[in-house]
């Protein structure tokens, strides 16, 4: 008998959220198919399919889990647009004919037409000439602000430097959705090579958080890109949601000497010791709240007064 367990990817928005980014009341409708087991099973391409055993082995991580219990089609036909082994894997697992009645819903029907004829024009194509020249570019960059920074201009050095981090950004992202040369072997090493050279970051990190952000894009409670407490919170819910955790061997001082002025008008004393503690707080991966939630809007408006 199916059962309907809560899915990671709820398809409906949990009531807390409702009214933080718009003033509809309205419920999406909800796209969890009802008869199929949430635990276990989802929809692709019309087809159920059995993926509790596949879980674990999965190539690309627990980001198939946001699809239990739902009509997967729109992630799995993107995710692996240039995969040669995503469908051996499907065919390979227990599956069966979804239900007479069911049907995919409009929107996802209208996005998967709308894939098709962005194929068939050819905008999935790689263009490896594009690809070439954007590398070179960077180097180019990269190259020009190391000679500005040689000949004694480093402030302008530090400036070209920082658009070439920004242009190695771009460059990785396409490699971490294997869209450079089209082969995902090759895409994956250059984009850890460009991010990890050009920007000093984990391009696996990165790969694992950008896809879940994918396959849940910007919806509060779900999208790791949302959740970056403990420095700063895109919305007053995430915000809310943090915790203030201490270390043990690590106490703050008094806080005193500093003020940060924060728009709701709240106050907070601190002094140079409490900013150290906070940066080795952050280092120990440790969270800090100042008692209220500072959100991205009220920190862009801060002041920090008396600071010495």
């Amino acid at each position: 008998m199916a059962t309907k367990a809560p899915s990671l990817h709820s398809s409906t928005l949990p009531r807390e959220f409702h009214g933080a980014t718009n003033d509809s009341r309205t419920d999406a409708p909800d796209a969890t198919v009802a008869s199929i087991d949430a635990d276990k099973e989802m929809v692709i391409n019309g087809r159920v399919y059995d993926v509790s055993s596949f879980v674990k082995r999965h190539p690309g991580g627990s980001v198939i889990k946001f699809q239990l219990g739902a009509d997967a089609s729109d992630a799995y036909n993107n995710f692996h647009v240039r995969s040669k082994k995503a469908d051996k894997m499907l065919n390979s697992l227990p599956s069966r004919a979804a239900d007479a009645g069911y049907e995919q819903d409009a929107l996802s029907q209208d996005f998967e037409k709308l894939r098709l004829e962005l194929r068939a024009e050819g905008y999935f194509e790689p263009n490896l000439v594009h690809v070439a020249f954007r590398c070179l570019e960077v180097v180019a960059i990269y190259w020009a602000g190391v000679q500005l920074i040689w000949s004694g201009y480093w402030f302008l050095g530090a400036i070209v430097m920082g658009i070439a981090q920004g242009r190695c950004g771009w460059l990785q992202h396409e490699g971490g959705h294997y869209s450079l040369t089209g082969n995902i072997k090759v895409d994956r090493h250059l984009q850890m090579a460009i991010y990890g050279l050009g920007c000093g970051m984990s391009g696996c990190y990165w790969r694992n958080q950008h896809n879940k952000h994918h396959a849940t894009p910007q919806k509060l409670g779900t999208d790791p890109d949302l959740q970056t407490m403990p420095l700063v919170a895109f919305h007053k819910i995430v915000g809310s949601k943090a915790e203030v955790r201490t270390h043990p061997n690590l106490r703050p001082p008094p806080l005193e000497r500093c003020s940060v002025l924060i728009s709701n008008s709240q106050a907070v004393s601190l002094n140079q010791r409490v900013l150290m503690t906070l940066v080795l707080r952050l280092i120990m991966n440790d969270g800090f709240s100042f008692g209220s939630s500072i959100t991205c809007s009220e920190l862009v408006r801060v002041s920090w007064v008396n600071l010495g």
